[in-house]
């Protein structure tokens, strides 16, 4: 019996020893991770700020002024959505009603 303890022993301990190497191993990898995250970030910033910059070189060039039709329209649309107002004049009569003659009603 002191023979199969001796083995379990054995067995125990490569165990340990194998699940330490798998911790080491994670930490290593997390930090191949980490520091592969970071490079990206950069160069994802880098490529947005890029990119931003030429925005408006890009778009300045390629943006045609609108063409007299194109502004008839805007103009038309423009009445539209904001008509004139019209004032209209309501007078009170003597006798509390209201009218839209200028005229005060005496009844």
């Amino acid at each position: 019996m002191g023979h199969m303890a001796w083995e379990n022993w054995l067995i125990v301990a490569l165990v340990v020893v194998s699940m330490g190497l798998q911790v080491l191993f994670l930490r290593f990898y997390a930090r191949i991770v980490n520091e592969g995250l970071h490079r990206l970030d950069l160069r994802l910033a880098e490529a947005l700020t890029s990119v931003v910059e030429n925005i408006p070189e890009t778009l300045i060039g390629e943006i045609d002024p609108p063409n007299p039709i194109q502004q008839l329209i805007t103009q038309y649309m423009m009445q539209k959505m904001n008509p004139a107002l019209e004032v209209k004049d309501i007078t009170r009569t003597n006798n509390g009603q209201f009218t839209q003659d200028t005229s005060l009603n005496t009844e």
